[in-house]
């Protein structure tokens, strides 16, 4: 991982886009894809719009796992969720 924010840039062509949930992915020995995408929960919940397609090399999947897990495990990550979550319930109940 790059360390110094400094060092990290946007593409021209860099793009952003939301997906709820990981539809399906698949493991290779050389690399991976990742298929995200959206599922209709007001019409038929068993079909999922794959939106995005992500093919990754394995080696770099395997090397981000446990950086994911580990900030989940960060208790500050934590607290500073769960503060966010607090915030919305209270912008709701007034």
């Amino acid at each position: 991982p790059v360390e110094k924010k400094s060092n990290i840039v946007f593409s021209g062509n860099h793009q952003t886009n939301y997906c709820e949930h990981l539809i399906r992915f698949s493991l290779g020995p050389v690399v991976s894809k990742l298929d995200f995408g959206l599922l209709n929960d007001i019409q038929d919940q068993s079909k999922a719009e794959i939106t995005n397609s992500i093919v990754i090399p394995t080696e770099n999947l395997i090397d981000v796992i446990p950086l994911i897990v580990a900030q989940l495990e960060n208790p500050s990550v934590k607290k500073g969720l769960l503060k966010k979550l607090d915030d919305i319930k209270n912008s709701l109940k007034d």
